[in-house]
């Protein structure tokens, strides 16, 4: 039986049934992954708030460079720090603080454990929100299919805005995928 599911949560790694209203109803699966804590400890030292971003898109093919075993997801996850890396905690950190994006993949099986976090930085361009915070923020993820007969052409098209006032594109060949997901 097909059931719809939403992320509710990165760390751990809530998913969610979806009803037929489109209301979030019960957890069905909740697991933490060693792949994200060891990522945030590198990345953080530390604790960090994560959030998810974009509905994840369903690969059922290898991708050139990428040492994941099909079929996987890949969505992207941001965090929001201040560029010491301290966590945002008050209204007057919001005008110091940066956001920052990353691919990750996880399974598309249960518990839909994340699997890879990138290291690299989403080259997206952010601009500076009302609240004077660098933002960039992704709110949708698509594969275009290029022009050609083969699938070397295609690419992730990463809609985002810029400061909560500009809308831009980011569009990522697939051949390049694996430099996100290192």
């Amino acid at each position: 039986q097909e059931q719809l599911l939403v992320e509710e949560s990165m760390d751990p790694h809530i998913v969610l049934s979806l009803g037929e209203d489109f209301l979030a109803g019960e957890v069905v699966y909740n697991s933490t992954s060693p792949v994200l804590e060891q990522w945030i400890r590198k990345k953080f030292g530390r604790k960090t708030r994560l959030h998810g971003g974009v509905a994840p898109l369903l690969f059922t093919e290898s991708l050139p460079g990428v040492e994941l075993q099909p079929p996987f997801y890949i969505s992207i996850l941001h965090t929001r720090h201040l560029p010491s890396g301290g966590t945002v905690r008050r209204h007057g950190d919001w005008d110091l603080s940066v956001y920052e994006n990353y691919l990750f993949a996880f399974e598309a099986k249960p518990p839909f454990a994340i699997v890879k976090v990138g290291q690299k930085l989403l080259p997206l361009l952010p601009g500076r929100s009302v609240f004077y915070c660098l933002v960039a923020f992704p709110t949708q993820m698509l594969r275009v299919s290029g022009d050609g007969d083969s699938d070397d052409s295609d690419e992730l098209m990463i809609l985002y805005g810029a400061g909560d006032a500009t809308s831009r594109t980011l569009r990522l060949p697939l051949q390049r995928l694996h430099e996100f997901l290192e």
